[in-house]
């Protein structure tokens, strides 16, 4: 739904901002536009994994409502180490200052993708939740035992949704419809730690909050993919620098990388600097705006000429970087 008395208030509250900042690198869990194609994510479970022509960013599993929208697919995305099952989640933040914290931590190429929110509206999904937790135990004497739960309940579970769903299909909308129309869908951790989606269900002997642990106020999550229209720009993080601007010199890596890589403003992605040092020779060989020599230059060139005429035949071959460019920019 999107008109009912809770959606008017979250309107009121101000928690969506102006833009969402993603960090993303070579091997990040998710796929991306802005990475060289042999760096994606592969995962046994889906081995034609690929990128979707409409999405930038694109998470590992195929979301759907009724397989990703419940409380532990959520917190297994939250906890970082647990990738044995592939999230449909795509996390971001939503400030700028966000980005440092996590970066630090990665090291290498990393880079910082700013995506607008222009057009996303608050809505609920109302629907019925069923929870089936099982419980192994083994023990010495009676050997594996299982202990089996299973309840329902109902949740309303805030999202945040491009409005073009709701001008399609009206204010109540179903899964098929929301799918069909295409909408971008988001979800604010703070929202959700406010909602009925964690309302405790059978515990056993252990409880688990992880969607209340410390330090997930900042944090959304899109659902299944970020559509390359709202990207609003890429920008390279250097090891110690967030370069938002150009700034008229080349942007290295971190210099511990182990091989010296550039930054690409035209193709916003990280590129070896060999190739990006080809592509500038390249550049330059086009264009018509060529110097002119003078008259020293010029006696001097022809003395080379006539000293290097016998040389040139020993010598081995140049390599010729114009194919290594050809092929680069195919990519």
């Amino acid at each position: 739904t999107f008109d009912s008395q809770d959606e008017n208030m979250r309107v009121q509250c101000s928690l969506l901002p102006k833009d969402f900042y993603r960090t993303f690198y070579e091997t990040s869990a998710t796929l991306s536009r802005y990475v060289t194609v042999d760096t994606h994510v592969k995962h046994r479970k889906r081995k034609d994994l690929k990128m979707d022509d409409r999405n930038a960013f694109q998470a590992v599993a195929v979301f759907s409502l009724d397989q990703n929208m419940f409380l532990e697919e959520i917190e297994r995305h939250l906890v970082w180490n647990q990738k044995k099952i592939p999230s449909a989640y795509i996390s971001v933040f939503n400030g700028i200052g966000k980005y440092h914290d996590q970066a630090q931590r990665i090291g290498q190429r990393v880079s910082v993708a700013k995506i607008h929110t222009k057009g996303l509206i608050p809505a609920t999904i109302r629907a019925e939740c069923e929870t089936t937790v099982k419980v192994f135990t083994q023990t010495y004497v009676l050997g594996e035992s299982v202990k089996i739960k299973s309840y329902s309940r109902q949740v309303d579970i805030p999202i945040w949704i491009h409005k073009k769903a709701m001008e399609q299909h009206g204010r109540t909308i179903t899964p098929e419809q929301l799918k069909k129309s295409g909408a971008d869908m988001w979800l604010s951790i703070t929202e959700l730690r406010m909602s009925n989606l964690k309302v405790a269900g059978p515990t056993f002997n252990k409880t688990r909050d992880v969607i209340c642990a410390k330090g997930h106020d900042y944090e959304w999550l899109c659902c299944g993919g970020i559509p390359k229209s709202i990207i609003e720009g890429v920008y390279p993080w250097d090891g110690k620098v967030l370069h938002m601007t150009d700034p008229g010199h080349p942007i290295r890596s971190f210099e511990n990388s182990g091989q010296p890589w550039v930054w690409s403003w035209k193709k916003e992605i990280w590129l070896p600097e060999l190739f990006s040092a080809s592509a500038n020779a390249a550049q330059s060989e086009g264009s018509n705006t060529k110097r002119q020599r003078t008259d020293e230059e010029a006696v001097i060139q022809d003395k080379n000429k006539k000293t290097k005429v016998s040389e040139c035949s020993k010598a081995r071959p140049l390599l010729s970087m114009s194919a290594v460019h050809t092929i680069w920019s195919e990519l």
